[in-house]
């Protein structure tokens, strides 16, 4: 999952090769190709929360939000919905992995500088 490309033996697929399919995918104008590739093979439907490494789940997180960007308008309004709720349960994922990562930290929000 940490290298830049290339399928690994913890079956994760890279984030830099989502990201490159999504990107040729806007490039291609659109390729539904690559769409289909990394709709049906990469991005992770129904994510079980937790299933990931704390380690791997940033960049799984980035691949999967930068497929939603990227493929927004070859979605169906389903899969955008049902890639949202994956990015979100990841991100949840990724909060309470925080203090395990970076410590006990407390949140504290400043006045808004203009």
């Amino acid at each position: 999952m940490d290298g830049s490309s290339g399928w690994h033996t913890n079956d994760e697929v890279s984030h830099f090769e989502m990201e490159r399919l999504a990107l040729l995918h806007v490039i291609e104008a659109p390729s539904l190709e690559y769409r289909d590739k990394v709709l049906d093979d990469w991005v992770r439907w129904g994510y079980p929360p937790g299933s990931i490494s704390h380690r791997a789940l940033p960049y799984q997180v980035l691949g999967h939000a930068l497929v939603l960007d990227w493929m927004w308008d070859d979605l169906s309004i389903g899969q955008r919905g049902d890639l949202g709720e994956i990015v979100v349960t990841m991100m949840d994922d990724l909060l309470s992995n925080a203090p395990h990562d970076l410590g006990v930290f407390e949140v504290t929000v400043g006045p808004v500088v203009q």
